[in-house]
């Protein structure tokens, strides 16, 4: 498929989306840890856990953000003020972007996974989430929206 006018401004896209991170503007690091476990569902047989820190623009923290009062109303209930939304994320480029199968991995048989945020008013060792939505409706750009767990989930802090 040849080059779109959006797919040519992806990379440029991306590395105005890390300027604010350079500048210690987005404090919050974001991890998807992902969970397999042997015996087919959660909690049976042995686990394999796999955590990875997402980035934008190469090494810079994403944009985190609460969901606002007005986005939770015209949510419909879908989405509280406690939630997060992280973004934008810049979809896949040539040599950057991040994938939809790394924000929403396929699930297989004992397969879960879940999100992680440490910074401001999170507690030290960060907080986990899992998701709620993704707006991946545009070739520029992908939020995903995220709430709370109020547990560790297995595997490791």
């Amino acid at each position: 498929m040849p080059p779109t006018f959006a797919s040519k401004l992806l990379p440029r896209l991306d590395k105005i989306r890390g300027i604010a991170g350079r500048l210690g503007l987005h404090p919050f690091s974001f991890y998807i840890r992902v969970n397999s476990w042997s015996g087919g569902r959660p909690g049976l047989g042995t686990l394999t856990s796999t955590t990875t820190r997402i980035f934008v623009a190469g090494n810079q923290n994403p944009k985190v953000k609460s969901v606002s009062d007005k986005d939770a109303m015209l949510s419909g209930g879908t989405y509280t003020n406690q939630d997060m939304r992280v973004g934008p994320l810049t979809p896949p480029f040539n040599l950057g972007g991040i994938t939809y199968a790394t924000l929403d991995p396929p699930v297989a048989a004992g397969t879960e996974f879940f999100f992680k945020l440490v910074g401001p008013g999170e507690p030290a060792a960060g907080e986990w989430f899992t998701r709620l939505n993704d707006e991946a409706d545009s070739a520029l750009h992908i939020y995903i929206v995220l709430r709370a767990t109020g547990v560790t989930p297995p595997g490791g802090p």
